[in-house]
């Protein structure tokens, strides 16, 4: 029972994109519509250098997005359940500007970024601040 628990784990650290593994069976996505909702989890703290730099892989291959919102029964992995701020890609947009898209076996929506590996905040859709479900804003931090 141990092994297998290792092995699941160094599995689920693989699809999340901490290791780099030439095998991992990524789904390029290729039609936004099947996406209408594509939510990346953060905190206050980094949103504040994320909104002016937009979102990075920060050490990993990919950077990370849900298929939906938290709690959608289909959203089984993709964020962590404490994120704070919720940001919500322009999938769309940000496929007819060339930034790929894929989905791994654990149903995580996973983008190197563009040539610089980063996702620019132009393709945000909006912020939302999960607890008041507001929108978020630069005042917040003010």
């Amino acid at each position: 029972e141990e092994g297998l628990l290792a092995q699941t784990s160094f599995f689920n650290f693989v699809l999340q994109g901490y290791i780099y593994v030439e095998d991992l069976e990524l789904q390029p996505i290729t039609d936004a519509t099947e996406y209408p909702i594509v939510v990346h989890g953060t905190y206050v703290r980094p949103y504040k250098q994320i909104e002016k730099e937009g979102l990075k892989p920060m050490g990993r291959m990919h950077i990370h997005f849900a298929p939906g919102e938290p709690g959608h029964h289909e959203v089984i992995s993709g964020m962590r359940n404490s994120c704070t701020v919720l940001i919500y890609l322009n999938l769309q947009k940000a496929m007819q500007d060339g930034i790929e898209f894929f989905l791994s076996p654990n149903k995580v929506i996973l983008s190197p970024g563009n040539i610089d590996k980063v996702i620019p905040p132009a393709y945000f859709d909006k912020v939302i601040n999960r607890k008041t479900g507001d929108k978020v804003t630069v005042s917040i931090y003010i």
